[in-house]
């Protein structure tokens, strides 16, 4: 059954090292700073700020996992198609590392204003994710 689901659990491991990534990254720059204080973030950065734009990222991918992978569990459990069920994880780890791409692009001084989309992307996925388990729970 396990092997049936390993497309699913690659792409989970994935967005899980993506957060980890996002850790190191924001982690790394802010002890850069001049004045580094552990677990303070300068309340005078702004989003031009790498320091600011790395942590903002990491913490908005810890909002967001939470409520993506307990459906991905949940559906695991009630035996979802393992293909819809990887596509969506695969599809949904795409949204994220374009977010994430984007966010910290946007922290150069450029206006990309693209990784909403790819925040979106990602909501709207999770969205027909919890309608799949629904229509699992409730169809079959």
């Amino acid at each position: 059954m396990y092997n049936e689901y390993m497309l699913t659990f690659l792409g989970l491991w994935l967005i899980i090292l993506t957060i980890m990534a996002q850790h190191i990254v924001a982690t790394v720059a802010h002890r850069k700073q001049k004045i580094f204080i552990p677990g303070v973030i300068d309340v005078n950065l702004d989003s031009k700020s790498f320091v600011f734009r790395s942590d903002r990222v990491f913490k908005n991918s810890l909002e967001n996992i939470i409520q993506f992978i307990v459906p991905v569990f949940l559906a695991f459990i009630l035996g979802v198609n393992n293909i819809y069920l990887a596509i969506l994880v695969w599809l949904f780890a795409g949204a994220r590392i374009g977010h994430m791409c984007f966010y910290y692009i946007q922290s150069r001084g450029q206006k990309f204003k693209i990784k909403r989309y790819f925040y979106l992307f990602g909501l709207f996925i999770n969205i027909v994710l919890m309608m799949v388990i629904f229509l699992k729970i409730f169809v079959g």
